[in-house]
């Protein structure tokens, strides 16, 4: 089964990337590259409020965790049962002062080239998560051949 690594888009623009916190400790944010359940509720400012109409996977300042929409948690829901959670968060628009829901997409799966999402050192997604992912013209993502 051929993987790719994800990344974020090369035309999201840079200033864009949401600002990730945990009142419980400034390093929570390792929990996502573990595979054991997110217990903590994290918040993510903003400056300015994301393009929710042209994007659909946002990044926070921490690599590999990405604030997610719901057409791609019914992505995930439709090819990669039991391989993720996603973990709530507040949000913050510093902008207009705007307070928002919203989660985050954790990997649960840590078997490397099993399944249809995968972590190791980043994220990895089936070439059936790839396709579908470009048939329902959802935007965030690249997609980068493993080799």
């Amino acid at each position: 089964m051929k993987f790719y690594y994800v990344s974020t888009s090369s035309n999201y623009p840079n200033k864009k990337y949401g600002i990730l916190s945990s009142k419980e400790d400034d390093l929570e944010y390792l929990s996502f590259s573990d595979n054991d359940k997110i217990e903590t509720i994290f918040d993510v400012k903003f400056d300015n409020k994301p393009d929710f109409n042209k994007w659909n996977i946002f990044p926070v300042n921490k690599v590999h965790i990405f604030l997610v929409d719901d057409k791609i948690k019914a992505l995930l829901e439709d090819i990669c049962k039991d391989e993720f959670e996603f973990v709530n968060v507040n949000l913050t628009i510093i902008e207009d002062s705007i307070k928002l829901q919203g989660q985050l997409l954790h990997v649960l799966n840590h078997n490397k080239k099993s399944g249809n999402i995968y972590y190791d050192r980043g994220i990895y997604v089936s070439e059936l998560f790839k396709k579908e992912y470009i048939k329902r013209k959802l935007k965030g993502w690249i997609f980068y051949d493993e080799e």
